[in-house]
């Protein structure tokens, strides 16, 4: 007998949403190929862009399964929102650190945001198959996270830098963009 993981979703809606993506991302990409400064008008036009590509799956899931489907997925979609507008702040701390020009804000987003995504897919698919494994890999996770927790109330002392130029991650970075 062969045991068969479903990931909660129906190939004809993996394959439209694969699609919406792939479709707008050739499209963000071609747009933003000459590494120029956006104006403000533009993003809004690109946020519009992406919302309403957002909007357009819910309204698919919508039709295709059912008003309660779209309900949840638009829950999770506001939700995810809201915790993106803290990465805002982040970004524009990190762009102003390392003095990068507003012409490739663009191009580094874009590609650091599709490495969170594939890493995110890859962690993702490695976790559901260790928990596929049973309960006692569910009992070593949790040790690992009490272990942390116990590990960081321990700790005394913390040392605050403003200087990461000897940073590994800095000088990594710094080697690859000037």
């Amino acid at each position: 007998m062969t045991h068969r993981v479903h990931i909660g979703i129906d190939t004809e809606s993996l394959i439209i949403f694969s699609l919406i993506a792939l479709v707008g991302l050739t499209l963000d990409l071609l747009a933003h190929r000459h590494d120029k400064p956006i104006s403000i008008k533009a993003a809004c036009i690109w946020i519009l862009f992406w919302i309403g590509c957002g909007i357009g799956f819910g309204v698919f899931l919508k039709y295709h399964y059912s008003s309660e489907t779209a309900s949840l997925y638009f829950a999770g979609y506001a939700f995810e929102m809201a915790l993106s507008v803290d990465n805002l702040f982040a970004f524009m701390a990190i762009f102003s650190w390392f003095g990068l020009k507003s012409g490739l804000i663009h191009r580094v987003l874009f590609f650091g945001v599709m490495g969170a995504v594939i890493f995110r897919l890859i962690f993702v698919l490695a976790g559901t198959t260790l928990f596929a494994l049973g309960p006692y890999v569910e009992v070593l996770f949790a040790l690992l996270i009490i272990l942390s927790a116990i590990l960081m109330l321990k700790r005394t002392s913390y040392e605050e830098k403003n200087d990461f130029s000897e940073h590994p991650a800095y000088k990594i970075v710094s080697s690859i963009l000037p």
